[in-house]
C-alpha cells in the first residue's frame, strides 16, 4: 500500500511541475520580474511544496481514490493520549 501511495504522490508532483505555456512577448501585463527573482521564487515554491495544497489538482481515476481510502480505513485508530478535560462544577462553598 505504501508503494501505491508513493507512486500517486510522485505522479501528482510530476503533473504539477509540468512546464506551462508562456504568454507572447508583446502580451499585456504587469512589469516582468527579473529572471533571477523568478528562478528563486520557483525554487522556494517547489522546495516548500506550496503547490501541493494551494493549487487545484487533477483528480486521478476512481480506482486510485478507492485504494487510498481503503488504506486509510485499514489504519488502526490511535488512543487518546491527552487526558480528558476536567469539567468545572458549581459547589455550594459560598
Amino acid at each position: 500500500m505504501f508503494a501505491l501511495l508513493a507512486a500517486l504522490t510522485g505522479a501528482t508532483v510530476k503533473a504539477q511541475s509540468a512546464p506551462r505555456p508562456q504568454p507572447a512577448a508583446g502580451a499585456q501585463g504587469g512589469a516582468a520580474a527579473p529572471p533571477a527573482a523568478v528562478k528563486r521564487s520557483e525554487y522556494l515554491v517547489k522546495g516548500a511544496g506550496c503547490a501541493d495544497c494551494h493549487t487545484p489538482h487533477k483528480m486521478g481515476p476512481d480506482a486510485d481514490l478507492k485504494a487510498i481510502f481503503a488504506y486509510l480505513r485499514s489504519i488502526r485508530p490511535v488512543k487518546n493520549r491527552v487526558p480528558d478535560p476536567v469539567v468545572a462544577t458549581m459547589t455550594s462553598g459560598r
